[in-house]
This record gives C-alpha cells, structure tokens and sequence, in this order.
C-alpha cells in the first residue's frame, strides 16, 4: 500500500505504522464488524493484516490496540549560525527529515528557527542537535506543548544559555581580534611604494604583506566549516561565497585584500550577533 491509498468502505479507516515508508498498516473498523478486512482492502490471500478488532475469520488478527497520536509541541530554537536568508534551505534540509517535525519557520532578523513538532519523536534538544551538525549554533529558547504548559526545566536552561550567549559575544573571539591585528600590520606593506624596488627598506616594507595570510588563517576557520556543511546539503551560502573570494586575493598575492574580507565578515557577524 502506497502513501496515497485509502479504503474504499467508510467503514474501515486505515492507519500507517512504523513511519512514513512503512507498509504495515492498521485497518481500524466502524460500526460494521462483520465486513471482511481483506475483501474491503483488496488484499491477497497471504496478506496479513493488524486490526483491533478480535474477530477471526480467513484474516490474520492480532489484537493490539491502536498507539494514541503523539502530543504537538511548538519550540523556539536561537540559531546563531544564521546571517542571511541563504541558511534557511540548510535548516529546513536538517530539521524536515526528522521524525515528528511538522513545520519550521525561519526568522532571519531574530535568528530564531520556530518548529512544531511531536515531542514523544523528536525533542526540542534533538532539534538543536541536528542544527548543530551543520554548525550552525542552535539553543532551544523555548518549548510549548499542545496543553499550554511550557517545560520550566527547559526554560531554565534556555536562560541559562542566553545568559552565557551574552556573556560570550561581549567582545569579539581572540582569533578575531588577533587577525585584525595583524591585518592592520600587513596594510603597512603599502608603504613600499615610497622606496625604489631595489633598496632594502622596500623590501622591509614589502615583507608585512605576508601578516595577511597570518589574520586569513585565524579568522576564516568558522567561515569555512559553516560553508563546508552547507555544500554537503546542496546549499550555496554567503560562507562559500566569501570563501571563493578569499582563495581569489590570495591568488593573486593580494593578501591585505584578503584578510580584509574575513576580518571584516567575522567582525560583522560579532556585531549582528550582540
């Protein structure tokens, strides 16, 4: 049986069992207890088929009562690792195929990913995890159930999270600082152009442009692990493209170029991220 079938009798409902692409089916009855469930399913001989009703006839019954439908729960998860609207196929591409998960929105101004999903399944932590994955710093904020009761021990950890979140971004991270350093240093190197090519402190002069490859190696190591996670999922983000103009300057010796692009995007996403 296929994802689009259904009975034909409306007296005999189908259920799906074990997942999506299962093909055991529970063949619930209505009012009418004396159909057979292999002729109104259309089934084969051999066919077996679960049903909670007890009576036997050329079908096989096992009786075992059907699983109650699992409780929704709304959770809002802090996804740091979104800086553009280019992240949202990778969140939806890691939240989707998990099981239970209904709907996902995105707010990319917030950097909140808001998911409704089946709790017994997938929880809220299971969430972030799988963001995680793809590097892209997810904290559950909230968790709401279907009742209307949200999860204090969860809330308690969310604001502990946000808590050391602030904490964390109150300056920038030491490889950022340390790489503008020295990207202010390779920037010196501009001042060869006052002395003739052959003489020494041109070549002094010349020498700071390597500083460049030093702040390009310290603040490009994030952006390259967000980049290599949304290649793996078909995803062409802002990370890749900084990354191809990066590999580009420094190609082309142009090393000062290139730790600015880094400098200035990790800098930029400190101060988006405050």
């Amino acid at each position: 049986l296929g994802g689009g079938h259904s009975c034909a009798r409306k007296d005999i409902k189908l259920q799906r069992r074990g997942g999506a692409d299962s093909n055991l089916w529970w063949a619930l009855a209505g009012d009418d207890m004396g159909h057979s469930v292999r002729q109104a399913l259309g089934l084969d001989a051999g066919a077996r088929v679960r049903t909670p009703s007890a009576e036997i006839s050329d079908v096989m019954v096992v009786v075992d009562p059907p699983v109650a439908a699992s409780s929704a729960s709304v959770t809002t998860l802090l996804v740091e690792g979104i800086c553009c609207a280019s992240e949202i196929p990778i969140v939806k591409k890691c939240l989707k195929p998990l099981a239970g998960v209904d709907t996902v929105q995105v707010n990319v101004i917030g950097r909140t990913v808001t998911v409704s999903h089946a709790a017994e399944l997938s929880s809220p932590q299971a969430l972030a995890d799988a963001l995680n994955k793809a590097r892209l710093q997810a904290s559950v904020l909230s968790s709401l159930c279907d009742s209307g009761e949200v999860d204090e021990d969860g809330a308690k950890k969310a604001l502990e999270a946000l808590a050391a979140r602030a904490e964390s971004k109150r300056y920038p991270k030491w490889n950022v600082v340390v790489g503008a350093v020295f990207w202010a240093l390779s920037l010196v190197h501009y001042g060869a152009a006052s002395y003739p090519e052959d003489s020494d402190t041109h070549t002094v002069f010349a020498a700071f442009k390597y500083c460049g490859i030093v702040a390009v190696l310290l603040a490009i190591v994030p952006i390259l692990r967000r980049s290599f996670a949304s290649l793996k999922r078909g995803v062409l983000d802002i990370n890749t493209l900084m990354t191809i103009a990066v590999a580009g300057a420094c190609a082309m010796q142009d090393f000062s170029e290139a730790a600015a692009v880094v400098v200035l995007f990790a800098l930029s996403d400190w101060l988006e991220s405050r």
